[in-house]
């Protein structure tokens, strides 16, 4: 069995950063993606859907330092869905994304300069940019 997403886009609302019982952090926000199609008419209609995320331990304090509201992001995880009944007697699902990876889509230079963003994680993040925007080929590895 599988459980994946990748979402890529635009963070809706600053991150909030709380903890557990535990002391582990967990940071909480929501990412917009929108689809755009066609429709009968043929005019151009697009569709933004909300997507709830959390991460926990580093990559939670990672993420409540720097993102920000409006940020382009590529999150990775596995969906976990919530169910439970208020006192009321009313029934309730939510359905959130458990980050497993982030990376911050938005170069960001003055944070760059930070201390903080020199953490393992940040590192990854920093080369996987470089390696997007500027990808090492080499011809003669090709079979054909």
């Amino acid at each position: 069995m599988l459980n994946h997403v990748t979402i890529v886009g635009y963070v809706g609302n600053a991150p909030e950063l709380k903890y557990t019982a535990s002391g582990d952090p967990v940071c909480n926000f929501k990412v917009a993606t929108t689809t755009s199609y066609i429709n009968r008419e043929g005019e151009k209609e697009s569709v933004t859907e909300w997507h709830k995320c959390s991460a926990y331990k580093k990559t939670a304090t990672i993420c409540s330092d720097y993102i920000t509201t409006g940020k382009l992001v590529l999150v990775e995880g596995s969906l976990r869905t919530t169910k439970w009944t208020k006192d009321t007697g009313e029934t309730f699902q939510s359905t959130q994304i458990i980050i497993k990876r982030i990376l911050f889509l938005d170069k960001d230079k003055e944070k760059r300069n930070d201390y903080r963003y020199t953490t393992s994680l940040e590192a990854a993040v920093d080369k996987a940019l470089e390696d997007a925007y500027n990808p090492k080929f080499d011809a003669s590895e090709v079979p054909f």
